[in-house]
């Protein structure tokens, strides 16, 4: 097949499929990795390559549980359905069905999705992506093949990797911690006023409320993202601070203990209020200060 690719990044993962699609193509794969590390755009162009010279190739892509509508088990159901109605009996030409933040399913989605790849209806493919792939069951993971999409190796970093010398000194880089998402957020103006203003509250001396409040109305839009960007942010600042007092023991396990405390709440995924959460990080960041 030939080997034609117009995008930047995942050109392995793109040939990957190519080669497998060119022989004895799995019924079920699972693609995994950071959000915004590139997996739904390699699919697309994957689809659209061996569609090349057919029209209407889109009425054989299915999709649930995108960002915007979340799926439940009738999702799951209607898109077996689906699949008995419109899959043909061309084997040239496969349905794909996508089903996007997988993590994000219930447990009853969970069980149909299985059931699925179990008895997978004739020429068609499911495509399983998720951010998360610990939260993916392993009845699952074990009946698809695994494709990871390393963000490395996305379109926005990929001008970046061209230069060694350019990814050490890109402090943007280093902060987004190869998370695509918080790069491209943090090279918008609104990233670089997030920047700005939790920048500001790491250097006080000390808990300003109405700092916190302002940085809070700044992110509320979309909480999830911006939230992350502040993460790595104070990340990047104890990691450096980590550095600098290695040889003090004792500064650098009061750093790691933070850092512990703030992962496990958020593995935990408590319904909090976001403003709580704020609050929180930053008391206890300057708690860590003081100490």
């Amino acid at each position: 097949m030939e080997n034609c690719l117009n995008f930047n990044g995942h050109e392995n993962e793109f040939n990957q499929l190519l080669n497998s699609y060119s022989k004895k193509f799995p019924h079920s794969w699972i693609f995994f990795g950071p959000k915004g590390s590139g997996k739904y755009k390699t699919f697309l162009k994957f689809v659209e390559k061996i569609y090349a010279n057919k029209k209407n190739y889109l009425q054989n892509l299915f999709e649930i549980n995108g960002d915007d509508d979340s799926a439940f088990i009738e999702s799951i159901r209607d898109l077996i359905s689906q699949s008995l109605l419109t899959n043909s009996n061309d084997y040239k030409f496969k349905s794909f069905f996508v089903i996007n933040n997988a993590e994000l399913l219930n447990f009853n989605s969970m069980n149909a999705l299985l059931k699925t790849i179990e008895e997978p209806p004739k020429n068609t493919v499911i495509i399983i992506i998720t951010n998360n792939l610990k939260k993916i069951p392993k009845t699952i993971i074990s009946r698809c093949n695994s494709l990871y999409f390393n963000p490395f190796n996305s379109s926005e970093f990929y001008s970046l990797r061209k230069n060694k010398d350019d990814l050490n000194k890109h402090s943007e880089f280093k902060v987004s911690n190869f998370n695509p998402n918080v790069f491209k957020l943090i090279n918008t103006p609104e990233g670089k006023i997030i920047k700005e203003k939790t920048m500001e509250i790491i250097i006080s001396k000390d808990f300003d409320s109405k700092k916190i409040n302002s940085l809070m109305k700044q992110i509320s839009k979309d909480f999830e993202n911006n939230f992350q960007l502040i993460l790595n942010i104070l990340f990047d600042y104890l990691k450096n601070r980590f550095l600098e007092n290695f040889n003090n023991l004792y500064d650098a396990k009061k750093i790691l203990i933070y850092l512990n405390t703030i992962q496990k709440i958020f593995s935990q995924e408590l319904n909090i209020d976001k403003k709580k959460i704020l609050n929180f990080i930053f008391s206890e960041f300057f708690n860590l200060k003081k100490r």
